[in-house]
């Protein structure tokens, strides 16, 4: 048995961008080797500078840093896969057949790409220079010379039909690809399109109004109600599924001469398997969305991409969960109740150009839930919101996040409202 038999104070299972943050932050509150940490990873991804590594502004370098940098001594790390859960008997089960117990439990697995859910997308990701993700280490270096490469034909963008990580990072690619076309003058000869199975290009009123002006300013062509179903890469053929009539979709086939395809996701096998963990609609973890407590267990909390909570998976918004469950998890050590909320918060720093982005914060029902007072114009494109996601943003999360003291800007947000915010 793994580490003796002994009996963890929590286990973290993950060290993803929540994983490593509650890692950090609870080492310091209960001693580090009260601690043990479930992550197979050498190297930690800041993964959204992924989106200006494909647009060729950032190096992939500069979005990795040695995983061993942030785990804390003497916390227990263990460097292998979770395989699955035991949470009658407070295990965690490993892929070389051990197992870790522990009293309380976070669960932070992350999101998983389903590249299977496309036929012919992993193939080409593997095989074709003109097709590439952004989601993925493995293929993000693709992105800028397929960019660099169209010279004419359409450079088309794709919208999954699941939850996603950060949604509006399939986007945020084509207005730097839009730039770079442009700033070589081939935008006459290239046509740029979106594909989104929504019905608008961003889910907040707020900001959709802001990215639709955008979008018309650009001459992006939009196809919305369409879904990505096959990727005919031989033929250079991207085939969707037309939703709006979701009895009887009708097949579109859409030729490209470069594709970015953000895939379809899946929750972590480890908790889709299991429904004891697993929320029944979804497979993702049940937890309360407003506590981030598990719905059958207890000494059981979830943070992060892996939770049942669709519309905000994103770094900020583990930043802001991560203050919840270290809050609620000590309540509940003190034999009370979960008593601090979760308000759905999270950020999508909008990059539309080389030098330019929307700020877009809102919370869980889709209204914005802004850090800056409104005269600075969240809302509206300027060079310091590029600024803030390019330069201030990555700095943040090294040595804020993923460190353990940033919670978010909440604290910001009363600030600037003189404690009448959110």
């Amino acid at each position: 048995m793994t580490s003796g038999g002994k009996v963890f104070r929590v286990v973290i299972a993950g060290g993803g961008s929540a994983g490593l943050t509650m890692t950090n932050r609870l080492a310091r509150v209960f001693g580090a080797t009260n601690v043990a940490l479930v992550e197979p990873s050498k190297v930690h991804y800041y993964q959204p500078l992924w989106t200006l590594v494909g647009g060729g502004l950032k190096s992939f370098e500069q979005s990795a840093k040695p995983m061993g940098e942030f785990v804390p001594s003497n916390v227990h790390w263990e460097k292998q896969n979770v395989s699955g859960f035991d949470p009658d008997n407070n295990k965690v089960m490993l892929e070389n057949g051990d197992h870790l117990n522990y009293e309380y439990l976070i669960v932070a697995l992350g999101i998983t790409p389903d590249y299977q859910r496309v036929p012919g997308l992993l193939e080409a990701l593997e095989t074709a220079p003109n097709v590439c993700t952004n989601y993925d280490a493995k293929y993000v270096s693709k992105t800028f010379p397929a960019i660099q490469n169209t010279k004419k034909g359409t450079a088309l963008f794709t919208h999954p039909d699941t939850p996603v990580k950060c949604a509006g990072a399939p986007q945020k690619i084509m207005y730097l690809a839009e730039d770079q076309i442009r700033k070589s003058g081939l935008r006459n000869d290239v046509d740029v399109a979106f594909a989104h199975p929504g019905p608008a290009i961003f889910g907040v009123k707020k900001y959709a109004e802001q990215l639709a002006k955008v979008v018309a300013e650009k001459d992006i062509k939009t196809y919305f109600h369409h879904a990505l179903k096959e990727l005919d890469y031989k033929n250079n053929l991207a085939v969707f599924h037309n939703i709006k009539e979701p009895d009887s979709p009708v097949k579109v086939s859409i030729p490209y001469e470069m594709i970015h395809v953000s895939p379809p996701f899946k929750p972590p096998s480890p908790i889709a398997s299991n429904p004891k963990m697993a929320a029944a609609q979804s497979g993702y973890l049940d937890v309360n969305t407003q506590t981030l407590q598990h719905n059958k267990y207890e000494n059981i909390f979830g943070l992060g991409d892996n939770i049942n909570i669709v519309s905000t998976k994103t770094a900020a918004a583990a930043a802001a969960q991560t203050g919840i469950v270290q809050k609620n998890l000590q309540s509940v050590m003190d034999k009370k109740k979960p008593s601090v909320f979760y308000d759905g918060y999270t950020s999508c720093p909008l990059v539309t150009g080389a030098n330019k982005g929307i700020l877009a914060e809102f919370d869980g029902n889709g209204e914005p839930l802004q850090t800056f007072p409104s005269f600075f114009g969240q809302h509206k494109e300027k060079k310091i919101w590029y600024y803030l996601k390019a330069h201030v943003m990555p700095t943040l999360y090294w040595y804020g996040m993923v460190k353990g003291p940033w919670t978010g800007p909440k604290a910001l947000r009363k600030m600037f409202t003189l404690g009448m915010g959110r």
